[in-house]
C-alpha cells in the first residue's frame, strides 16, 4: 500500500510538471475531455444509440491536435476544414515554426482558445499569448517612445506588441509583430537584406532556415555586447506583398534560471501561434 501511495504521488508530481511545462497542451486536453463528457451526456438522452459516433470522439480531441501543433509537437494537421503542415527546425527555443500558415476566417472558433490565451486578430493574421502572465499593447508608438523612429513610416507598422509582466527594465521578454510593404520579393532576398541588417548593427547571426513553398522564413541572431547579451528570433513570412515578422527578443542576464526557462517555453508558443487569416 505505502509503494502504491508513492507512486501516486510521483505520478501527480509528474503530471503537475507537465501542466507547468507545457500549459497550452495541458489546457487544450482539459477541454477535450469536457468536449467528450459533453457528447457522452447529449448522447445519454438516445437510448436508440449506446456509443459514441468516431466523429464526435475526434472533435473533442480536436483542442489537443491544435495544440500539438502551435507548440511545434507535430509538424502537419488535416481535418474538420483545417489543413496545417509545417516545417519546424530547433532553435534555442525548442522546436519552432519555419512555414507560413493559414487558417480560414470560419475556422477560428477551432484556434482561438479564449480563457486560456488571450488573441489578437487583425491585419490579416491572428497571435496568442498565455492570460495570465503576459499582457500587450496595440498603441506600440504612445506606450514605446524608443521604437517611435523605427515604426513611423509609410512602408512598416508595428501593430500589437506582447511582454511578459513579471519582468522588470531590459530583461522582459516581448515579442512584436512587423508588417512591412515589401511589394514583389522572394524570401530569400528578405531574409538575405535581413542578415545583411543585423550584421551592418553587430549582431551574430546563429543560424537560418527557409521554406520557400510558404516563401517563409526563420532567424536567430544574439548582440555581440557582453553588458545586453540579448537574443532575438525572427519568424519570417510574406503575402500578398507584405512581410510579417515576428520577433520574440529576451535578455538572459541576471535573470533566474527557472523563471527564465519558463518564460522561453511562452516566447515559443507565441511566436509559433503566429498565423495568416485567409
Amino acid at each position: 500500500m505505502a509503494d502504491t501511495n508513492k507512486e501516486l504521488k510521483r505520478l501527480k508530481e509528474y503530471i503537475r510538471d507537465l501542466a507547468i511545462k507545457y500549459p497550452l497542451v495541458s489546457y487544450s486536453m482539459v477541454l477535450s475531455f469536457i468536449l467528450l463528457l459533453f457528447f457522452m451526456l447529449l448522447k445519454s438522452y438516445d437510448t436508440r444509440m449506446l456509443a459514441l459516433e468516431t466523429k464526435w470522439i475526434l472533435i473533442s480531441a480536436l483542442p489537443v491536435f491544435i495544440a500539438l501543433l502551435i507548440g511545434g509537437y507535430i509538424k502537419s494537421f488535416k481535418g474538420f476544414g483545417v489543413e496545417i503542415e509545417t516545417k519546424t527546425i530547433n532553435s534555442s527555443l525548442g522546436r519552432t515554426e519555419v512555414s507560413a500558415v493559414s487558417v480560414k476566417s470560419s475556422n477560428l472558433s477551432l484556434v482561438v482558445l479564449e480563457g486560456f490565451q488571450k488573441t489578437y486578430v487583425g491585419d490579416n493574421f491572428l497571435i496568442s499569448w498565455p492570460a495570465d502572465t503576459w499582457d500587450m499593447s496595440i498603441n506600440v508608438n504612445q506606450d514605446f517612445p524608443a521604437l517611435q523612429n523605427f515604426v513611423n513610416s509609410d512602408t512598416r507598422k508595428i501593430p500589437i506588441l506582447i511582454r511578459r509582466i513579471d519582468f522588470q527594465g531590459l530583461h522582459q521578454p516581448n515579442v512584436n509583430v512587423m508588417v512591412e510593404l515589401v511589394g514583389d520579393i522572394t524570401i530569400d532576398d528578405y531574409m538575405n537584406l535581413t542578415l545583411q541588417q543585423a550584421q551592418a548593427n553587430g549582431l551574430q547571426i546563429i543560424f537560418k532556415n527557409t521554406d520557400e513553398d510558404t516563401q517563409a522564413g526563420f532567424i536567430e541572431y544574439k548582440s555581440l555586447n557582453e553588458d545586453m547579451p540579448y537574443l532575438w528570433f525572427a519568424r519570417i513570412a510574406l503575402m500578398t506583398g507584405r512581410a510579417y515578422v515576428v520577433t520574440a527578443t529576451v535578455n538572459p542576464s541576471g535573470v533566474n534560471e527557472g523563471l527564465l526557462g519558463q518564460a522561453l517555453i511562452e516566447l515559443k508558443s507565441i511566436v509559433n501561434s503566429f498565423r495568416f487569416i485567409k
